[in-house]
């Protein structure tokens, strides 16, 4: 089952790219959570949401940073930055 599963992830990287692939298993594992509240009956708490919104949010944090090249050890100009950083040049 395992063999299956990986050339067929394989076989969509190959034809489609791999963002497409990630997004494909980003939105499966979405799906399979409101399948699980709809398929399994459990109180629902506004608690959910807030996590969601957490999580949701500290990706797009770890994004944007990422982009800016801000925590990395070696940041734009090469310097290093971060909480690991030394304060002499």
């Amino acid at each position: 089952l395992s063999y299956v599963s990986i050339s067929c992830y394989m076989t969509l990287v190959k034809r489609f790219g791999g963002v497409a692939a990630v997004l494909l298993t980003t939105a499966r594992k979405a799906m399979t959570l409101v399948l699980s509240f709809m398929l399994f009956p459990k109180g629902f708490s506004w608690l959910y949401v807030h996590g969601s919104l957490l999580v949701l949010g500290a990706v797009m944090v770890a994004s944007i940073f990422k982009k800016l090249g801000i925590g990395k050890e070696g940041g734009r100009d090469g310097r290093k930055s971060g909480f690991g950083a030394s304060k002499g040049g």
